[in-house]
């Protein structure tokens, strides 16, 4: 992960911006500016999440991979999210994977700053990051209801137009 200038990429990650004046400025300190490179893996499965990324122009897929190898896509995060939804929720690891799919550039904060930005009296980034959790959490079921009753082709058109949203390209 190469770093990137922090200015011009804060306000393009949605999470972010959806921050009060108060808490922004806080939490912006604690972010490092990275760029994501192709099929790089920032979370592995079952293993402790160090780090949790805010991404700005980049989309990250989060897969399941089967015992022969296969893999299958349960989420897809970008500009409107964070990777690193189980540590808010108070998990060490989580059972998938979460890889670059689109390189781009990120904010990365360290998981136990995550953690105080968290539960920092004053602090709206839990109330943000809660609504965040709950869109997330429809999108993992809205990925299952389309695997299970969408053709293949019909599922590519989707995953095309919602990354094109996330990374404006």
């Amino acid at each position: 992960m190469a770093t990137a200038p922090l200015s011009p990429v804060v306000p393009q990650n949605r999470l972010l911006r959806a921050l009060s004046p108060a808490t922004g400025p806080q939490v912006l300190l604690t972010l490092h500016p990275v760029a994501l490179r192709l099929k790089e893996t920032l979370i592995t499965p079952d293993a402790p999440i160090t780090a949790v990324y805010f991404p700005v122009d980049a989309a990250v897929s989060v897969v399941s991979t089967f015992a022969d190898g296969s893999m299958r896509e349960v989420a897809t995060i970008g500009n409107e999210g964070l990777v690193g939804v189980p540590r808010f929720l108070q998990a060490g690891s989580m059972p998938f994977t979460a890889f670059v799919q689109v390189p781009g550039a990120a904010l990365r904060m360290e998981a136990g700053r995550f953690d105080q930005a968290v539960q920092t009296v004053g602090s709206d980034l839990a109330a943000v990051l809660a609504r965040y959790t709950q869109a997330w959490c429809t999108q993992l079921s809205q990925h299952a209801v389309c695997h299970g009753h969408h053709r293949v082709v019909q599922r590519c058109a989707r995953w095309l137009l919602q990354t094109h949203d996330r990374v404006g390209r």
